[in-house]
């Protein structure tokens, strides 16, 4: 219909759909007119665009939806919860307070695990950062690995290496995940040492960091050769 089924965002996604819909429902406008004196009324009351069910968060600060696994803050341990089920995303509430939104996982067995839910009961007992069970989902870019991988030759003790990589995590929390990832890039790429006061120095001066080059400029080089009569 399109040539692709590549979109933009999802309001053009929508647009697309509603097209179809309403070129499908055109040909049935003459049948639903026949039909709609013998329709009962509208509720007054719009139905629910969700469907409900009752969790209680798990002490790794997860919980279980239709067979889907998501992280939630860690103060809500032991809790029990009511999640609405949207067609896009669930959301989390208590004593009618929405406590989160998040993105729907669909499939099953899927993982949904956002380290700024457990960082702050991982600095507070970073001795169960070696046997998290959803470590591999702790580290937010490939530069985040490499610096823990840094650390770890660097400290001969293990729990000391975890220790100052979760203070940089917990930078990455609580300030931006974008400054923290660049500091530590660049720390790597000239092989020093990686305290966390050098990063949290590099975060309060951006100077520090390298300039960001903008690759569109490199646009240019893809242009076709300029032919000249005569040049072969």
């Amino acid at each position: 219909m399109r040539g692709s089924r590549d979109f933009a965002n999802r309001q053009d996604y929508a647009a697309c759909l509603q097209k179809v819909f309403s070129a499908l429902n055109a040909s049935r406008q003459e049948r639903l007119d026949e039909e709609r004196p013998h329709l009962g009324a509208v509720p007054k009351r719009p139905l629910d665009s969700y469907q409900r069910a009752e969790v209680r968060v798990s002490k790794w600060s997860t919980i279980r939806v239709r067979k889907n696994t998501y992280s939630v803050p860690s103060r809500l341990i032991g809790a029990r919860l009511q999640v609405r089920m949207y067609a896009d995303g669930i959301e989390l509430w208590s004593a009618q307070t929405c406590l989160e939104r998040i993105p729907r996982l669909h499939g099953c067995d899927q993982l949904r695990i956002d380290y700024r839910h457990l960082v702050d009961a991982l600095v507070r007992k970073p001795s169960a950062f070696a046997h998290d069970r959803y470590r591999t989902e702790l580290y937010p870019t490939h530069t985040f690995r490499l610096a823990y991988d840094a650390l770890q030759d660097a400290h001969t003790d293990c729990l000391c290496a975890d220790k100052v990589y979760l203070k940089m995590l917990h930078l990455a929390a609580k300030q931006t995940e974008a400054q923290v990832d660049t500091a530590l890039a660049c720390l790597l790429a000239c092989n020093a040492a990686i305290p966390v006061q050098a990063v949290q120095h590099m975060l309060d001066d951006p100077a520090q960091n390298p300039s960001v080059v903008d690759v569109q400029v490199y646009d240019g080089l893809l242009q076709p050769p300029v032919s000249v009569e005569g040049v072969r």
